[in-house]
């Protein structure tokens, strides 16, 4: 067809133009959905993700919160056995007795 000519009445159906709308629009909604599909799959990846992290962090604290106990516990009996060193040092033991 020349340049600036008016295309034949057989080479556009009357239906031509809505038919390429059509197609046009089923594209998008075709590429919407790839994306949709796309975001939902990255968020589930990183929702597991998550969980996994979460899970990983509280076996430590876990850990972590059991040492210090333990220490602490040391640490309460050390003082304990000072105390008693010093009470039996300085004749203090069963000062209540006497009275």
């Amino acid at each position: 067809m020349p340049i600036g000519a008016e295309p034949a009445a057989e080479e556009h159906p009357a239906g031509a133009d809505d038919e390429r709308r059509i197609n046009r629009v089923g594209h998008r909604k075709r590429r919407l959905e790839i994306a949709a599909t796309v975001l939902l799959s990255a968020a589930t990846v990183l929702t597991a993700w998550s969980a996994f992290e979460s899970t990983k962090w509280s076996g430590v604290q876990a850990i972590r919160f059991s040492r210090a106990s333990a220490s602490r516990t040391d640490s309460v009996r050390a003082s304990n056995g000072r105390a008693a060193d010093r009470g039996e040092r300085d004749g203090l033991h069963g000062v209540a007795d006497r009275d």
